[in-house]
């Protein structure tokens, strides 16, 4: 199985790298932190094949083939880490860790819960030690998820705090099995396992345990943490979207943030939505394309409205393919060569609608 990403995001690659690599070979170590992973893996296989087993770079090796997405190419060599005697117990962890992983982004639970608890067990490091602790909780293997419900569906496995927070639960998961099926109809995506929704009773609660602030999903795990009354498709459309394409060549925050309230399931004018969002707080005109050059220059709440209005208009004008088209590389570039002058009449437009000036 390859992931749909050129590179999985910041939160699979350790934060603790330096530390670890300290500990392996100086230069695997430092392509490794550079994120310079294929040199790293045809560096790490050529020093196998020609000195023959080495747990460590068997290790580093299976850890680069993760981060570019490979994740079936990466089993091996994570396990021959773990299968060759070796006297330090960091090296088992971390593939441990990284297997743990995999296993889970196959849908394989119980052997991904073993591994995990295996690694924990061995105690190895405070860095491996951490960042298998949070995996475990992110994954819903600790006891903080005993008491939970379950509700499993076609598509989706419901993990839920408190049933009673959420009214008429069989309601409450039918309206984001709907949403499941719209976003999944727009994008054709073919995920490789069931999406395990998570829904905390309240964002503080989340935070207690996981550490972030909910909602959030890690499309590559087809994994998401929500709290009770967040949209039912918003963090949806970003883990289905995610397998829409082979891969991703440049993200964009206006573009993923606004596709995510674009198909958040809520049935309402989102025009007049964002209208709403530059009134309220207090700003008269916007931009798109300096919001799309440069997203950080609005209010996420700005962001969010305006950006869901937009990806709504150009999915109508232009229609369903087009949008697909650009979702592998968002730039704001890459949409005038995908709509062509259709693009400055849509924002204009759209200005005129929404700015107060």
């Amino acid at each position: 199985m390859i992931l749909r990403l050129t590179l999985l995001p910041i939160f699979w690659i350790l934060i603790f790298s330096s530390v670890i690599f300290s500990q392996v070979d100086t230069d695997l170590g430092s392509l490794f932190r550079e994120q310079k992973y294929e040199t790293l893996i045809r560096e790490g296989k050529k020093k196998l094949k020609n000195e023959g087993k080495n747990p460590q770079v068997s290790m580093v090796v299976g850890r680069s083939l993760f981060q570019t997405g490979k994740i079936e190419e990466a089993i091996p060599y994570l396990e021959a880490a773990i299968e060759t005697p070796n006297m330090e117990t960091y090296i088992d962890a971390w593939a441990l860790d990284y297997l743990g992983k995999i296993h889970f982004m196959k849908g394989e639970y119980e052997k991904s819960k073993s591994a995990l608890i295996e690694a924990r067990s061995l105690n190895a490091t405070k860095n491996a030690s951490y960042d298998t602790q949070n995996t475990l909780l992110l994954f819903g293997f600790e006891n903080v998820y005993k008491s939970w419900q379950t509700f499993e569906t076609d598509h989706i496995i419901f993990h839920i705090q408190d049933t009673k927070m959420l009214g008429d639960v069989a309601e409450y998961i039918s309206e984001r099995t709907k949403a499941y099926e719209n976003i999944q109809n727009f994008f054709g995506s073919e995920l490789p396992k069931k999406v395990d929704f998570f829904i905390w009773k309240s964002q503080l609660e989340g935070y207690r345990y996981l550490r972030t602030s909910l909602g959030f999903s890690k499309p590559e795990a087809c994994l998401l943490h929500c709290y009770t009354f967040q949209t039912p498709g918003y963090e949806l459309a970003h883990v289905i979207s995610n397998y829409a394409i082979t891969e991703f060549v440049q993200k964009n925050k206006f573009i993923t943030e606004g596709m995510g309230v674009c198909f958040d399931g809520l049935k309402r004018n989102r025009t007049a939505f964002a209208k709403k969002a530059l009134k309220k707080n207090n700003l008269e005109k916007i931009s798109i394309e300096k919001i799309w050059k440069d997203p950080e220059v609005v209010n996420e709440a700005i962001l969010f409205a305006v950006g869901g209005a937009f990806i709504e208009l150009i999915i109508e004008e232009g229609g369903k393919q087009n949008f697909l088209d650009l979702l592998p590389n968002q730039t704001f570039e890459n949409a005038q060569k995908i709509y062509g002058n259709d693009l400055e009449k849509w924002m204009r437009d759209f200005e005129k609608k929404v700015n107060r000036k």
